[in-house]
């Protein structure tokens, strides 16, 4: 007996009226809100208000309504500005400037910036009592963190090429063992070599090859002995090992180079650690394992030069 196969034709999916009316009066809702939030905005536009941030008593008032990350999106203009006002203190009067945030150039008061978080990376190696010079410091922001590390027995000269940062970060950021110069590599003309205990080039690179092998040859030339010279840049992977060649090459066979992975937006770090006068090679890492061979440093807090390796050591 042969089996008759039974085909049934699917059932269709019954309409909802009660959903399409509720997707609808959402539709509605959004667009309502939409239309009050505009003119909510045009009537505080025509009245003169804009937003206002204050920070350790700096004052940020806005310029434009657009938030800032529209502001510096793809859709966006590309730069905010804020009308700033500074405290008076013991050695000034309340000064005023106005700041146009880009994507280039960040302030950490208004808007999130990389560089401070960058140079947690460093903790542990720039210690108290330090002398650092930080080329390409922007807005002052990670300048800051390193007037924290180094301490009030240590200083940070900071350089960069852009006038507003530069004038921000001194009106800004007041800590006395911290100095902001305009400029770049060319402000280390007359100073002795070895003379800072460590240097730090943050996306300052940007040249040719050239260019690039006579800022690192200039930065190296100010560490002093068991010194570091910090290179941040955002690279492709495949530019690492180029980048760290050139650093090699550059600090002769005695120097250590180390390449940490890739930290935040893909910014890597590479450190350059002088050695001593009287030591045939760099220093050495701790390390508490029972390996003697040396993998090279983790980059961050927790691990540190030996004892006898920072500044004024023999």
């Amino acid at each position: 007996m042969r089996s008759r196969a039974h085909h049934r034709a699917p059932s269709a999916r019954p309409v909802s009226l009660s959903g399409q009316e509720d997707r609808r009066r959402a539709r509605r809702q959004q667009l309502l809100r939409r239309r009050i939030q505009r003119l909510i905005a045009d009537a505080l536009d025509v009245i003169g208000y804009r937003r206002t941030v204050v920070v350790d008593g700096v004052r940020y008032r806005e310029r434009t309504r657009d938030p800032l990350r529209r502001a510096l999106s793809r859709v966006g203009s590309g730069v905010k500005e804020y009308d700033v006002r500074f405290p008076a203190t013991a050695r000034r009067k309340r000064t005023t400037m106005r700041i146009r945030c880009t994507n280039e150039r960040r302030y950490a008061d208004v808007g999130p910036t990389r560089r401070p978080t960058l140079y947690d990376a460093l903790e542990g190696r720039i210690r108290p009592g330090m002398r650092v010079f930080e080329l390409g410091c922007s807005t002052g922001a990670g300048s800051t963190r390193l007037s924290t590390m180094v301490g009030p027995s240590g200083g940070v000269v900071s350089v960069d090429t852009d006038r507003e940062s530069v004038r921000f970060a001194r009106l800004r950021y007041l800590e006395p063992q911290l100095a902001f110069e305009i400029g770049g590599v060319e402000t280390l003309t007359g100073e002795l070599d070895g003379a800072f205990d460590a240097a730090i080039a943050m996306d300052a690179l940007g040249g040719d090859e050239d260019t690039t092998k006579a800022t690192l040859a200039e930065l190296w030339r100010v560490v002093g002995p068991s010194g570091w010279l910090f290179v941040l840049e955002r690279v492709r992977p495949d530019e690492v090992d180029r980048l760290g060649g050139q650093l090699r090459e550059l600090c002769g066979p005695r120097a250590e180079v180390h390449a940490s992975p890739p930290l935040a937006d893909a910014t890597v770090l590479l450190a350059a650690q002088r050695p001593t006068a009287d030591e045939p090679g760099a220093q050495a890492w701790e390390d508490d394992s029972d390996d003697d061979t040396d993998s090279g440093p983790e980059f961050g807090p927790e691990r540190g030069p030996r004892p006898g390796s920072g500044p004024g050591s023999p």
